[in-house]
């Protein structure tokens, strides 16, 4: 799974659907119990960053999608 650069898109049904992240290529274990997945890095266009779990993450063509875990 190496997703630097590509493009994410938030879950479908959000306020954030429509909405592109970068995926930085930082990574870190998942913090939730029992999951043994690992965090990516996004960096949103208002500068934010997020961690969403890659159990969580569909791939979409060209691009990703955060999901349901």
């Amino acid at each position: 799974m190496n997703w630097t650069g590509k493009m994410i898109y938030g879950m479908r049904g959000t306020s954030a659907e429509n909405m592109a992240g970068l995926v930085t290529g930082s990574t870190r274990p998942c913090q939730m119990e029992g999951c043994k997945s690992n965090c990516v890095m996004v960096r949103w266009p208002d500068g934010r960053k997020t961690w969403p779990c890659s159990s969580g993450i569909a791939e979409e063509g060209d691009h990703l999608r955060i999901s349901s875990k």
